[in-house]
């Protein structure tokens, strides 16, 4: 990050145009881990009987796809038939949700015991069941009671159920629910541990890139200050001393150039990672089971 202020805007502009063409190949990358098929023997396996339904393998998969949809948006936004667009804020949220959706996939997939493994994709879980509560209650506020009530009710349902694919799941692995109750640890802690992924000698540059792309997913003036640049077009005064300035505000190519960069290195090194654990032997038996 720090390296934006030794940099032409040419140069960024180049770089940029590279990581477009990275970003293309994300795609590709995903769908070829996809389809490999997990050995029999392999970690990939192993876990995904561990977890039944909640299926780690399926779980990563499903951040992954997420975070390439979030990099291809980058694409499209900075390309045009012209050349490159620099969005003001635009790729910024695209940048933050990659980065997330793919640490997230890294954070389950990297512990090197099981348990954790499982106990982290039980934090998912968890997290997920206290927001999709929390947003039935802000969606049904204005519908009629009854509405409201059946709304509610399903929502309650299903969690039962998912309550109950949970306590499988972690009782076949020895996991007590004040383990995971809490849901995830915050996303800072799981952007950080895969710090070391994105620059393993200064492992807090990723933690960087993504405070910036979230100070700049909600209004920030202070953020903008930095991320913007302020093209001066007029400057005027009158004869009592009123000074105007009149510009535009523009998007820092550096600034976009390094966060989307972030986002595309994390996801395919998600990506990478997800190939290894369908290779990867399995040291670690038996295989707890929540179906038996």
């Amino acid at each position: 990050m720090a390296e934006n202020a030794i940099r032409t805007e040419d140069e960024w502009g180049l770089e940029l145009s590279q990581l477009v063409g990275k970003i293309q190949e994300l795609p590709r990358a995903y769908e070829r881990a996809y389809e490999v098929k997990p050995l029999r023997e392999s970690i990939r396996a192993a876990d995904d009987i561990a977890t039944g339904s909640l299926s780690i393998g399926q779980y990563v998969q499903y951040c992954l796809a997420q975070a390439v949809d979030a990099c291809v948006g980058i694409e499209h936004l900075v390309s045009t038939p012209r050349g490159l667009a620099i969005p003001l804020v635009a790729t910024y949220p695209l940048a933050r949700t990659a980065i997330e959706s793919a640490c997230t996939a890294l954070w389950v997939m990297r512990p090197p015991a099981r348990r954790e493994r499982v106990l982290r994709r039980l934090q998912a879980t968890q997290d997920e069941l206290a927001y999709e509560k929390s947003f039935i209650v802000a969606a049904s506020a204005s519908q009629q009671a009854s509405a409201r009530e059946s709304m509610k009710r399903v929502n309650a349902k299903g969690a039962r159920e998912t309550r109950r694919q949970m306590r499988r799941v972690a009782d076949a692995s020895g996991i007590e629910w004040a383990e995971y109750e809490r849901g995830l640890p915050g996303w800072e802690k799981v952007v950080d541990e895969a710090g070391d992924l994105f620059n393993v000698n200064s492992s807090s540059l990723l933690v960087g890139a993504w405070k910036f792309t979230s100070g700049l997913t909600h209004p920030s003036f202070m953020r903008g200050l930095v991320a913007h640049e302020f093209l001066q077009t007029a400057d005027s005064g009158d004869a009592e001393g009123a000074h105007e300035v009149r510009g535009r505000l523009t998007g820092d190519p550096a600034w976009i150039t390094s966060t989307a960069t972030a986002a595309q290195v994390m996801t395919l090194r998600a990506i990478a990672m997800l190939r290894v654990t369908k290779a990867m032997v399995n040291g670690e038996r038996p295989v707890p089971s929540p179906r038996t």
